[in-house]
């Protein structure tokens, strides 16, 4: 299918937010991404095609991705970051399981480390927008700096309106003063100290490729069931943001 470009904005130091038209009919759950094709000049060795977790949700009007843009850049992220309204690119999907518990009574724990917020983003304006405030949720959001954060508002707004949601989070680098979150990379002790306990609950673990398959043993070392780890990893990060 075609997706047609919108807009885009900075929403952080280095993270983009990119809008497109939702094509007529398409449906998705929250926590699921597209197959992105964008054919460009002078492909690099890195190619023409990319994996975006959707960071919009079901309930929005449009599409959302968001995006990283360093200085240090592929080609494919110069012709992404070059859409002009009304651009079109090839998209495959929805796909993966990256998904909300079925049983809504279960707590969830979710552990982001940068670019990894994105299918969080959309599964909690989905929980928000169909109004399932009594979820369980705590998030452990990890980034390098505070200008790293991403949706801040949506945070806030889920702190407000869900009793039960519950937002650590932690910075590596450049801690500010009056800084009130944790500090540091995210380890099992963070986790036990945002999640109390760690059984009977699902755990989502989302982030650059190598923070992602580095700790979900440590969370079955634990006591976490490995039937309840969740995984969605992002290709070409680098950046970790747990104890390895």
């Amino acid at each position: 299918m075609k997706l047609k470009f919108i807009h885009k904005e900075k929403i952080a130091r280095d993270s983009w937010e990119l809008m497109f038209e939702k094509p007529d009919g398409f449906v998705y759950e929250p926590g699921q991404y597209l197959e992105i094709n964008l054919k460009h000049p002078k492909v690099d060795s890195r190619g023409i095609k990319r994996w975006f977790t959707m960071s919009s949700s079901p309930t929005e009007g449009d599409l959302m991705l968001t995006t990283r843009f360093v200085e240090k850049h592929s080609s494919f992220k110069q012709a992404l970051i070059d859409l002009e309204p009304a651009d079109e690119i090839e998209a495959i999907g929805p796909q993966g399981n990256f998904l909300l518990p079925h049983d809504v009574q279960k707590p969830a724990v979710w552990i982001a480390g940068g670019i990894g917020i994105t299918p969080f983003r959309s599964q909690l304006k989905f929980l928000l927008d169909n109004q399932q405030l009594d979820r369980d949720i705590t998030l452990i959001y990890s980034n390098r700096t505070e200008q790293d954060i991403c949706f801040g508002d949506l945070w806030s707004i889920a702190a407000k309106q869900m009793p039960k949601f519950n937002l650590i989070m932690t910075l590596v680098d450049d801690i500010p003063k009056g800084w009130a979150g944790e500090t540091g990379l995210v380890d099992e002790a963070m986790i036990l100290r945002a999640s109390k306990i760690v059984t009977g609950k699902q755990f989502y673990i989302s982030g650059p490729e190598p923070m992602v398959e580095a700790f979900a043993p440590k969370l079955v070392a634990m006591g976490v069931v490995k039937a309840d780890i969740k995984q969605d990893w992002f290709p070409n990060y680098t950046d970790e943001f747990f104890k390895v």
